[in-house]
């Protein structure tokens, strides 16, 4: 599973809004609506504020678990 569907599956188990998460990561919710359809590259700092907001392990996101 790459990172964009593995951050949208988990935020849906959680019942978050791409808003909620957005707001609680620190960025806009263009930037994060980008980084989950996949139309933009994730920076490292990003992903590092979207798995903690999702409360799973980066190493998860990376490697699609």
């Amino acid at each position: 599973m790459k990172i964009n569907e593995t951050i949208r599956s988990r935020r849906k188990q959680l019942g978050l809004t791409q808003e909620q998460v957005a707001e609680r990561s620190g960025m806009t919710l263009e930037e994060y609506a980008a980084y989950e359809s996949g139309t933009k590259d994730f920076s490292f700092s990003h992903l590092f504020n979207i798995a903690e907001t999702l409360g799973v392990d980066i190493s998860d996101l990376l490697t699609g678990e």
